[in-house]
């Protein structure tokens, strides 16, 4: 028996472009390493310096989970490992970005790692948290979920404004985050790697673990529709894909809500299940929402979804 498996996975953004989030998993002997990174929005004046199809920060959190998965084929993610993964990633960013660079131009993230192991009778979560990722504990809840639930439409286009106040506020914010390593993100230089947040708790046998993008956490945070104990527990019974339909349908009812510069936000949510048999999946996808379940049928692995 492993000591978790994944149940769901949903990534999604709420328009029409890629998600600046990327998430991972990787079973290795005894263990389930789970991650998932939000890309936090880019504020330069070139947002695509690497990729013309993506922004910077999706590239950073598309690449930096590259990396993880790498380190941990071969070790643990250390601090001293991440650090050489962000100067390699340092590297490749300013060979395509070029060098005429001011600090907002470079892409921080928010990330939450977990580490999933035996402990005894019961299992040991190790956890690096960078910024505002999240993860949450609480038991199995009898599921309510509905197999061929709608994947929501997406949102009409919302995007910072080019000049003004505001988005010189948030350059001014990211240079000190970049410069001077002013607030908990991870950011491309290998210093921010000691910034996280390391902490150990314990599950026991039928616990379900949700990690995810701050996105998701609006529901408890920004818009305070539920508490985290009703997130956790309305997620386990009715699937994380519900959760976002209903998410997403007060978006577009409260598009001029004004709590965040953006309206909404990319979600991405891992489910998982500890002292649970592995399982395969079924995934759907309409473009800009990606669901994987774990279902009796299915045939997709959950390590093997790449975004």
């Amino acid at each position: 028996m492993i000591p978790a498996t994944p149940v769901e996975i949903l990534h999604s953004a709420p328009g029409p472009a890629p998600s600046d989030d990327a998430f991972g998993l990787l079973h290795r002997p005894g263990v389930l390493h789970a991650w998932v990174i939000d890309g936090a929005t880019s504020v330069s004046e070139r947002p695509n310096k690497v990729l013309s199809r993506l922004s910077d920060p999706g590239w950073f959190a598309r690449a930096l989970s590259d990396e993880i998965r790498r380190t941990l084929r071969h070790g643990e993610l250390t601090d001293d490992a991440l650090a050489r993964s962000l100067s390699h990633l340092r590297r490749r960013f300013i060979d395509r970005a070029g060098p005429e660079l001011d600090h907002h131009d470079f892409p921080v993230a928010a990330m939450t790692y977990l580490r999933i192991s035996r402990h005894g009778r019961r299992y040991a979560i190790d956890s690096l948290k960078f910024a505002d990722c999240f993860h949450l504990q609480g038991p199995v809840a009898p599921a309510r979920i509905a197999p061929g639930a709608a994947l929501p439409a997406p949102l009409p286009k919302a995007s910072l404004p080019a000049t003004g106040p505001l988005i010189e506020r948030m350059r001014r914010r990211r240079a000190a985050q970049v410069r001077d390593l002013a607030s908990t993100a991870i950011t491309i230089d290998p210093s921010s790697a000691g910034m996280g947040r390391r902490r150990r708790e314990i599950a026991y046998p039928g616990s379900e673990i949700v990690l995810g993008s701050d996105g998701y956490a609006r529901l408890w945070t920004e818009y305070a529709l539920q508490t985290e104990e009703d997130a956790i527990r309305t997620t386990a019974q009715v699937g994380a894909a519900r959760v976002l339909h209903d998410l997403r349908a007060w978006e577009r009812a409260n598009l001029g809500h004004g709590k965040a510069p953006k309206p909404a936000d990319d979600v991405t949510v891992l489910r998982l299940r500890v002292n649970a048999p592995y399982a395969r999946g079924t995934l759907r996808s309409n473009g800009a929402t990606l669901v994987w379940r774990a279902s009796p049928a299915g045939r997709v692995r959950a390590e093997a979804i790449r975004v």
